[in-house]
């Protein structure tokens, strides 16, 4: 089962593909998802075939020893290799299936392909189609006879004929364990045979390794082919692409193609040699070296080459036992003696190339060194296989002479997996051409640093950051573990693209992070490492640099802050509230096992468990293009609507961004926070993180198109009225202008509200006041097209209506309510209003203490609105951008749909967190709830009976009725008297107390 398939980004020529595929109309997220598994799944099949390779090597190098020390080791070697000493180790056979499993997969794809088109089993039993003079189908050669092949082979030990291609074993190699490239495969179709045009093997036969017995039949089967793998396989290849592309041709040219690759099939020109079975890897190779100039696809990269010259010195050792373990130049000596043919090469660097032909000493030394440091290693083989995948024969290590510096010159196998991680990350991101890796950049000389001394010094300045610098200069634990984690190598480096992780970091911690990422990761501060490097390579080196020092200096005077921040914290807050406030987030958390079985813990870890299986909150991002990344890594990456059957509503409040006015304000409060471009950035990031098309200029991208199946609702609300316009502008370009059409499909829904519920959120009515907001909606086409037609539940109407009415707006006391101090943390510094000074000094002249603040004091939207916008729409998932007080979550919860919300800080994201999970557990004792628990509904009755039998000493402050609710207190006055309000009414206190004994909201606004 592939994993995290939706983390795989798409280069520009799979980009192409997708725009390609979707112009002809298929959809966009199931072309995306069909190339992402497939990069997935080819990432898998490296990694197994590395193992198997890894292994192999490590068995052949313990084969070696052994067989320098007796005999018995070597008729074991001869037998088909060292034998794992334990029963559960993988056999030779079971290692070379391994390497190239995914390879031969794909070639028995082919097969099948051209056997459905073609006929099936009948087609694999025809016979070879001789030379007709008529008008019906004919070979190219006469076809295959018993009695003269037999006479051919006894008298010349060859024999020529034309055979069906399904006489030959194409899913066998004469060297099994080398590992197989489909690019080189493909590269040769292209060549050969275009898209998919019928050619005969004319000029080159295919040869064919049999004895006398085997050909002493009228059908020959399974032949053992020793010319090339890949020239068979780029026919059937090249065959099965013919069969994909008939689509695109008239009729009659389909069938007149047909005809002709039937031919070819079943006419292919064949070489028989009589060659005995031990000798039938030597045959294989000389074929190679014979068309290793004609296409350069078919030669060996150093990688396989080292493979294969391994594997020939296991050979030739355990055919001759006497001579003990071979040197490089008596190895040499034996592979011409034995009649393996060598390329000569027009320069002398061609005896160091695997892709020279040559089997010099040198190259043979070169190649066993490699085998045995850079093979054995399977990230290593993991990233040569990824290099070639990337730039096929330009990838820079198929040179042996780099491969042997890689061997060579790095310090430790961990050393030199870490320089071919930052070789192949730069060579990937285009930050190094692969012309630009050569043996001189790579080892460099007295004047230049090289690429391996390079990266070995940032290697331990890494080291040095984590172990040294950060702990010395006061960075926290918290930050220098997420900082570890995300640069432990390179692979941890690039991620998933998940960067939510950086919202934790203190601003110190991002400060070191961007320098830890342009000094190791980055080219931006390497004339210095270089320096460093050539003087002994020490970490305290590089710290002497000038651009380090300041880069660092930064960092520095940022600690500074935060500590000095961290002190007068320290001094101001209650150390009381702070466990509490850490220990109730903690204790929820815990799981239900912790506590003794239906006690009040036990049920709250129950509640905490299931709110974070539906509902993830993450701090909001401060940018695009982190909301973009955050959205596409969220538990809602792999959900999609459908259309007409349902959708995933994207969803953002405007009274829900920052402090507004309303109800429970904060005192004497005359302004809103003021949304600005950057809160719009939150649908855009979001549109792209769902895989919207992006437009304009490279670093001012913007999406403006909704995805299929997504429904995009931005809510004005009160505290943002006639915010259409601003709404309406997400989806029309920056660049476009005014009266241009927008990119989606809008429309507008009215939110009436009931009279009594928007009157009851007011202290006093005077003069007249808004009853209703709207919410604008984008979809990718026509609204009735893109989901069916659904009542509401909690209110009349219906989805398709431009109207919702009949919503009851939250009372005063439904709000979320902090104190100050306490609602400053939830909104961040970004998001919080001060007061004029003038109101401040007001305030101060009052005296008293601070009561309870609305946290969002203008959301009015209950969570029966939320449902019915769930149900009603048929969502699949919620994507909320402002997570505001929860209504929206505890509705997801209710409905068990999938939830992830954007929140204002950490602080709110854990508040947010403990406020759901109370009222999940609320709800398990609440009859009737999708969540409703009988056995929690008993515990609370047991509680309240033993709570009832203590008698309790009554305190002031408590409530006078069990059922009361809670609310804000107010603070005490002398005696009534009259004063004027912020309008310049007069207003008497005592009846201000009576309004609210009435039902008239206890919170002064």
């Amino acid at each position: 089962m592939v994993k995290n398939v939706s983390s795989w980004r798409l280069n520009k020529a799979e980009l192409a593909e997708v725009a390609a595929r979707v112009e002809k109309g298929e959809d966009q997220a199931v072309v995306k998802r069909e190339i992402q598994t497939l990069k997935a799944q080819a990432n898998e099949d490296r990694k197994k075939a590395a193992n198997a390779v890894a292994e192999k090597c490590k068995r052949q190098a313990v084969a070696a020893k052994a067989l320098a020390k007796c005999k018995a080791a070597t008729a074991r070697a001869k037998a088909g290799g060292a034998q794992p000493e334990s029963g559960s180790a993988p056999s030779e056979a079971d290692l070379n299936d391994a390497t190239n499993k995914a390879y031969y997969c794909q070639v028995q794809e082919d097969c099948e392909v051209i056997l459905q088109e073609f006929g099936g089993e009948a087609f694999r039993q025809e016979l070879p189609l001789p030379i007709s003079t008529g008008n019906g189908p004919s070979g190219v050669q006469e076809p295959f006879d018993r009695v003269k092949a037999l006479q051919a082979l006894q008298a010349h030990s060859c024999y020529r004929s034309s055979v069906s291609v399904w006489w030959l074993n194409a899913m066998n190699s004469p060297t099994p364990g080398v590992p197989m490239s489909r690019r080189r495969v493909e590269d040769l179709m292209q060549f050969c045979y275009g898209l998919g045009q019928p050619r005969f093997h004319s000029d080159r036969m295919i040869e064919v390794a049999v004895t006398s017995s085997e050909l002493d039949c009228e059908i020959p089967s399974n032949l053992q082919v020793i010319s090339p793998e890949e020239v068979l396989h780029a026919t059937l290849a090249g065959c099965a692409l013919a069969v994909k592309l008939k689509d695109t041709l008239p009729d009659a040219e389909w069938q007149e193609r047909k005809a002709k690759w039937k031919a070819v099939l079943l006419s292919v020109p064949v070489t028989f040699s009589e060659i005995p079975v031990q000798d039938v890897w030597k045959a294989a190779f000389n074929r190679r070296q014979a068309v290793l100039q004609e296409h350069e696809s078919l030669s060996r990269t150093a990688m396989q080459a080292a493979m294969e010259v391994a594997h020939f010195k296991t050979l030739v050792e355990a055919q001759n036992p006497s001579a003990g373990k071979l040197s490089a130049q008596a190895l040499s000596a034996e592979f011409v003696r034995l009649g393996l043919s060598q390329v000569t090469g027009g320069t002398k660097q061609d005896e160091e190339e695997a892709d020279g032909g040559s089997l010099a000493p040198t190259f043979i030394s070169h190649a066993l060194n490699v085998h045995k440091t850079v093979m054995s290693q399977p990230r290593c083989v993991e990233l040569l296989m990824d290099l070639e995948c990337k730039f096929g024969t330009r990838s820079c290590f198929h040179k042996m002479s780099k491969l042997c510096v890689l061997a060579n010159k790095p310090t430790s196998a961990a050393s030199r997996i870490w320089v071919l991680e930052s070789l192949h990350d730069l060579l990937c991101w285009a930050d190094l051409k692969p012309s630009e890796v050569t043996r001189n950049t790579m080892t460099g000389d007295r004047s230049h640093c090289g690429l391996v001394a390079l990266f070995e010094c940032k290697q331990r300045v890494l080291d040095y950051i984590h172990s040294d610098l950060l702990p010395k200069a006061g960075v926290l634990d918290s930050d220098r573990r997420l900082l570890k984690e995300a640069s432990a190598d390179h692979s941890a480096h690039s991620g998933d693209g998940d960067i939510t992780w950086q919202a934790r970091l203190q601003k110190s911690g991002i400060l070191c992070f961007e320098l830890i990422q342009d000094l190791v990761f980055d080219k931006k501060f390497d004339h210095g490492v270089r320096q460093a490097a050539r003087s002994g390579g020490a970490p305290e080196q590089v710290w002497e640099q000038d651009p380090v020092k300041e880069a660092w200096e930064k960092v520095k005077v940022e600690l500074a802050k935060e500590a000095e921040e961290r002190k007068a914290c320290s001094m101001q807050a209650d150390d009381e509230e702070i466990v509490e406030e850490e220990d109730a987030l903690t204790v929820v958390r815990k799981a239900p096992t912790s506590f003794a079985l239906h006690s009040p813990g036990y049920w709250n870890a129950i509640g905490n468990q299931a709110v974070r299986t539906y509902v993830s909150l993450v701090p909001e991002p401060k940018t695009m293009q982190g909301v973009e990344s955050a959205v596409a890594q969220s538990s809602l990456k792999d959900i999609f609507g459908s259309q007409g059957v349902s959708s995933v509503l994207l969803w953002l409040d405007l009274d829900s961004v920052g402090e507004s006015q309303g109800p429970g304000q904060q005192p004497l409060l005359r302004k809103k926070y003021t949304m600005d471009t950057n809160t719009l950035k939150l649908v855009q990031g979001a549109l792209m993180g769902r895989g919207s098309q992006k437009r304009g200029q490279a670093g001012a991208e913007e999406a403006t198109r909704v995805v299929d199946g997504d429904v995009v609702m931005i809510h004005n609300g009160f505290s943002h009225p006639g915010g259409q316009r601003e709404a309406k502008s997400v989806f029309r370009l920056s660049t476009a202008k005014k009266e241009a059409e927008v990119d989606s499909e809008l429309r507008e829904v009215l939110v009436i509200f009931e009279d009594e519920s928007i009157r009851n959120r007011k202290q006093r009515v005077r003069g007249s006041y808004n009853s209703s907001t709207c919410v604008t909606v984008a979809t990718s086409t026509i609204f009735t097209q893109c989901l069916p037609e659904k009542a509401y539940e909690h209110h009349p109407g219906h989805c398709f209506s431009n109207v919702l009415c009949n919503v009851k707006a939250l009372r005063a006391t439904e709000a979320w309510h902090l104190s100050r101090k306490e609602k400053e943390e939830v909104l961040g510094k970004d998001r919080a209003v001060t007061i004029t000074e003038d109101a401040a000094a007001k305030k101060a002249e009052s005296g008293g203490s601070e009561g309870l603040e609305s946290v969002f004091s203008a959301a009015a939207l209950p969570v029966p609105f939320y449902q019915d916008l769930i149900r009603g729409h048929a969502a699949k998932a919620v994507l909320d951008l402002a997570a505001g007080a929860g209504n929206f979550a505890k509705a997801a919860l209710l409905e068990r749909v999938p939830y992830y919300a954007f929140t204002l800080t950490e602080c709110h994201s854990k508040r947010l967190e403990v406020v759901l999970t109370q009222f999940l557990v609320d709800e398990m004792r609440k009859e009737g709830s999708t969540h409703f628990r009988p056995e929690a509904v008993q515990d609370q009755e047991r509680q309240e009976a033993d709570s009832a039998q203590v008698p309790k000493k009554r305190t002031k402050g408590s409530k006078k009725d069990e059922g009361s609710e809670v609310v804000p207190k107010k603070k005490a006055k002398a005696k009534a008297k009259t004063k004027k309000d912020d309008d310049g009414e007069e207003k008497n206190e005592e009846q201000g107390a009576e309004e609210e004994e009435a039902g008239g909201s206890p919170l002064p606004w």
